[in-house]
């Protein structure tokens, strides 16, 4: 079994068996009347106790948890949405559900959901576009076989963002009569879910499916809990009429007993129905939020952790209301920081080494899905390598800055720039990357590799080419022989590169040829003459053949200045001295 396969087999066998600790807080029992101060200081001895049992499973056990939420303040958030929701919704990353859904928050909202009374769970599976039609099919296949009780819906936040985004500008085209124009300019783009992909179980809805199906899931349950109400009420009511009435306490007895000072608390289900949206940061919930009401009700971000307060909204036109909550990291065990950082948990912009996470993301997408969203070309693998091999971190993120022009002191490579770039663009779905369900026959660990990459990208987009295999590089023609004279080993040396990688019969040459006349010119090596005063005042003593043997003639006499004045000789002077 692969080594991805085998460590995310361990780590749910590691989870099943540590499933009493990797619970989430509960809220301890309560009643209306019970102070202020008293509440907040057993919630704060609850959480204490919860988080005691954490540290003792990674130290006992050495496992690796996710960074998981420590403020307590966030989890009454959750807690608070859970309590006044009908339905609770996990929105999770459609590429890779199990990684981001929590069982036990699903037996939270039934324990605590509806003011007490139990809620429903719904999985929204966010993203659902980048997933072709088999991926969708398959995971539908799982969730009924493993979560029977479950709903599921699938669902694209950015699509839906991006159809009303169109229609708003059809709508205002069409308001200055500009409706042809537009409608030329900007076609109507390829539904994302193909006609043979109508089937309910793997179609990807609209806000409207959306919104029907988070109404409908709220308001039957709703509905049950309003039975359950009546048929209370009845019982309670033949119970006392088939009792006799209690006699007032005569002196001398016992009283009643006092009621405890925990009580569970009194079931209240909300008024109206409602659905709350939880789960991890960076899964889409305050986007899906915007989407369903076409308006921006909630700050987005690409940081996690945008949200920091939940809110509750009334959907115009509907008898629903959206509750909001602040993303949670529910503690896990996971393999390592680096697949956290790819699962968009940890900030990327606090992140000092990308390269592991890097590393990640290239063994997930594949060589070929990274040379076709980047425009690079990737160093061959290693002799003996299959031709898929995925790069290496160090190379990916020099390939991307190089091309970039990014870098920093002493021409290298900035790493850092390119590494935030890459993780960035995996978490929003710009990289084509999706994962199996376990067990599926024929899947791979790895769904972002040279068959899953191309099943991967966006409707409408084309898939990326297949990983070239190298060709032999062509030997050299013969042809004439450059003038090389005059250059140094380093620079034949470069000529010679340059003129492979150029090709042709003449690169060679003309490669030479570029490099002498690119040399540095000689007088530049040399350095600069002294200065010299000349000969002014100096006595010659060779004779016109050069040899030093005989004298001029010259002669010094005064001037007029008084200054001493050499004259020539008669042989050089022309016949007869003079000033």
């Amino acid at each position: 079994m692969p080594a991805d396969c085998r460590s995310a087999a361990e780590r749910a066998a590691a989870e099943a068996g540590a499933a009493h600790l990797l619970c989430l807080p509960r809220r301890p029992p309560w009643t209306p009347a019970m102070p202020a101060t008293e509440l907040d200081a057993s919630e704060r001895g609850a959480f204490i106790e919860w988080r005691r049992g954490l540290a003792t499973l990674e130290e006992q056990a050495g496992a690796t948890l996710t960074p998981f939420e420590k403020n307590l303040e966030v989890w009454r958030q959750l807690w608070r949405v859970v309590e006044r929701s009908h339905v609770v919704a996990q929105v999770v990353d459609a590429r890779d559900p199990l990684r981001y859904y929590c069982a036990d928050l699903a037996a939270l909202a039934a324990e605590a959901g509806a003011g007490g009374c139990g809620a429903d769970s719904l999985l929204l599976l966010n993203k659902a576009d980048l997933l072709p039609a088999a991926a969708r099919a398959a995971w539908a296949a799982y969730f009924d076989a493993h979560l029977p009780g479950v709903r599921y819906v699938w669902w694209s936040a950015k699509a839906a963002e991006e159809e009303l985004a169109a229609a708003a500008a059809a709508a205002k085209a069409a308001e200055y009569g500009f409706e042809a124009e537009h409608a030329a300019a900007n076609p109507p783009p390829a539904p994302s879910t193909a006609p043979e992909d109508a089937h309910p179980r793997t179609a990807v809805v609209g806000v409207a499916g959306l919104l029907d199906c988070l109404q409908e899931a709220a308001e039957e349950r709703a509905a049950e809990l309003e039975e359950e109400e009546g048929e209370e009420e009845e019982g309670e009511e033949e119970g006392r009429a088939s009792s006799p009435p209690a006699a007032a306490g005569a002196p001398g007895e016992a009283a009643p007993p006092h009621p405890p000072a925990f009580a569970p608390r009194p079931r209240h289900p909300p008024p109206r129905p409602t659905a709350g949206l939880t789960g991890f940061p960076n899964v889409g919930k305050s986007s899906t939020l915007n989407a369903l009401f076409g308006r921006k009700k909630a700050a987005v971000a690409p940081t996690p952790g945008r949200t920091k307060h939940f809110q509750t909204l009334d959907v115009p036109g509907r008898a629903l209301s959206l509750a909001d909550c602040p993303g949670l990291v529910l503690p896990r065990l996971a393999d390592s920081k680096a697949d956290m950082v790819a699962a968009g948990v940890v900030p990327i912009d606090r992140l000092t080494d990308v390269r592991a996470p890097v590393g990640v993301v290239a063994a997930r997408v594949g060589r070929a899905a990274l040379e076709a969203a980047y425009g690079v070309c990737l160093p061959h693998p290693p002799p003996g390598a299959p031709p898929a091999t995925p790069p290496s971190a160090a190379e990916l993120l020099r390939c991307v800055a190089l091309s970039r022009g990014w870098v920093v002191q002493a021409a290298l490579p900035d790493e850092a720039r390119a590494g935030r770039l890459i993780l960035r663009d995996f978490c929003a779905g710009r990289l084509p990357y999706f994962e199996w369900p376990p067990g599926f026959a024929g899947a791979r660990c790895v769904g972002g590799g040279a068959a899953g990459a191309a099943a991967g990208t966006r409707p409408g987009a084309a898939a990326p080419p297949t990983t070239p295999t190298p060709a032999p590089r062509p030997a050299p023609a013969a042809g004439p022989v450059a003038d090389l004279g005059g250059l140094t080993l380093e620079e034949l040396e470069a000529a010679a590169g340059e003129g492979q990688a150029g090709g042709g019969p003449g690169a060679p040459a003309d490669a030479a040829q570029a490099a002498a006349a690119a040399r540095r010119p000689a007088y530049k090596f040399h350095r600069r003459p002294a200065r010299s005063k000349g000969s002014r005042g100096k006595a010659d003593d060779g004779d016109d053949m050069g040899t030093g043997s005989a004298w001029d003639g010259g002669a010094l006499r005064t001037g007029k200045k008084g200054g001493l004045v050499r004259t020539a000789g008669p042989a050089r002077g022309g016949g007869g001295g003079g000033e």
